[in-house]
């Protein structure tokens, strides 16, 4: 066996072990999972979609794990959809998250 593959092998068992007596998750965690959105120029992306709800020139409507988001605007389309994150694209007035909102 090479220097290269012990090596290897030593780094994982390493990480083996530190994982196997890490502490159980905090019941908090689940807070820190709620969906994140960014509005910057024209655009705006939100992390954590599972579904579009709705898609109109003024509304788009997106379902996550933690409550609908709504964007509202004039011209809004989707511009890409990947792996959970939806990019909008357009004249963005106001993003609402479940309960809460920010105007842009």
């Amino acid at each position: 066996m090479s220097r290269k593959q012990a090596d290897g092998r030593a780094v994982r068992a390493r990480v083996r072990a530190r994982t196997r007596r890490g502490a159980p998750l905090p019941e908090w965690l689940a807070e820190a999972t709620a969906p994140r959105a960014l509005v910057c120029a024209g655009r705006a992306v939100v992390e954590g979609c599972r579904a579009v709800a709705e898609l109109a020139p003024e509304r788009i409507a997106l379902e996550t794990g933690r409550g609908p988001v709504r964007i509202e605007g004039e011209g809004l389309e989707i511009e890409r959809m990947q792996a959970g994150s939806v990019m909008v694209r357009g004249r963005i007035r106001a993003l609402l998250l479940g309960d809460g909102d920010a105007r842009a």
